[in-house]
């Protein structure tokens, strides 16, 4: 229809010499050619992004999604419309803004989600629609950056009934075979049959006779998670809830064990990209996050998978 319109004011300005008719025409195509460079213009002026490019939470946690919209040219956008995919996650609020934006003008949308079930999600693509003042010319840019939601299992409370040893993991022991030399107990005068590499030199010198290094006795006791996700080790009879339930605890444990600084470790008959989930015992907060992400996406397995046999050819 613009074409017509153009293509009318083109004729009437060259073959009608009647200058009511031509100046009318020329009216009209500066009209048409003004808002489309308005058009262009915005288009090209107005961006959108994401200030997080993935968001871990628990299941029926609250999520903020943000967005950053800014109107990078001099012209005022005096509408602009932003729809953002939630992807399957239950929206709290509307994740569709129509806003305008003066020259330069920056403003930051947000909007609440909350998973009911554990897994990713990938949240997107962005859709920004707008035009010129008079709606001739109207755009729409796909934005596909995307931003990755890690739902985590629920996590119970877990109590500890053994109060004795260490909640880090090591026991105490009677037995100087297992002396961690990484963990001095005391410094004491020498008796015979110690061990002579024990003998601290500076404070013998300093203090006029022998003194020796006694260290902590114990053993460490790292844990390691076995995760039967076997489906044919399940009833049939409400499957999916034993399923869930049994990752729920796994991730209890996870988070229970390293709130004590325990070194953990993850081994499962599930799926998680096709493979059996491996991980090596390791500690801190980085790892602990890492085993509840891959029990946020793990799946049960239909292959006859033995978890004994996993562990025993395991690298862990």
């Amino acid at each position: 229809m613009t074409r017509i319109v153009v293509i009318l004011c083109l004729f009437f300005i060259l073959f009608f010499p009647y200058w009511f008719i031509q100046w009318t025409a020329f009216f009209i195509l500066f009209i048409i050619v003004g808002s489309f460079a308005y058009s262009r213009l915005t288009y090209y002026a107005v961006s959108v992004a994401r200030t997080q490019s993935i968001v871990r939470a628990y299941r029926r946690q609250v999520i903020e999604i943000a967005l950053a919209v800014e109107n990078n040219g001099f012209l005022p956008v005096h509408y602009c419309s932003v729809v953002d995919n939630p992807g399957g996650l239950w929206r709290m609020d509307e994740s569709r803004f129509m806003f305008g934006l003066s020259g330069g003008q920056k403003r930051r949308l947000t909007y609440r989600l909350k998973g009911s079930m554990r897994g990713e999600y990938l949240i997107g693509p962005i859709i920004v629609a707008s035009s010129d003042p008079l709606g001739i010319f109207p755009w729409v840019r796909r934005i596909e950056e995307q931003c990755t939601i890690i739902i985590y299992p629920s996590v119970f409370r877990v109590t500890r009934e053994v109060r004795s040893g260490h909640p880090g993991g090591t026991i105490k022991v009677s037995d100087k075979t297992y002396e961690d030399v990484t963990r001095l107990k005391s410094i004491r005068e020498y008796i015979p049959g110690d061990d002579v590499r024990h003998i601290s030199w500076k404070i013998s010198a300093r203090l006029g006779g022998l003194y020796t290094r006694e260290y902590l006795q114990a053993l460490h006791s790292p844990v390691l998670l076995a995760l039967n996700l076997s489906l044919e080790d399940y009833p049939v009879k409400h499957r999916y809830v034993y399923l869930e339930k049994a990752i729920e605890i796994c991730a209890s444990l996870v988070v229970f064990f390293s709130s004590l600084r325990q070194e953990v470790g993850l081994l499962s008959t599930g799926l998680v990209h096709d493979l059996h989930p491996v991980v090596r015992i390791r500690g801190g907060h980085s790892h602990a996050t890492m085993l509840l992400e891959q029990l946020a996406v793990v799946k049960g397995c239909g292959e006859d998978a033995d978890i004994i046999g996993l562990i025993r050819e395991s690298p862990i």
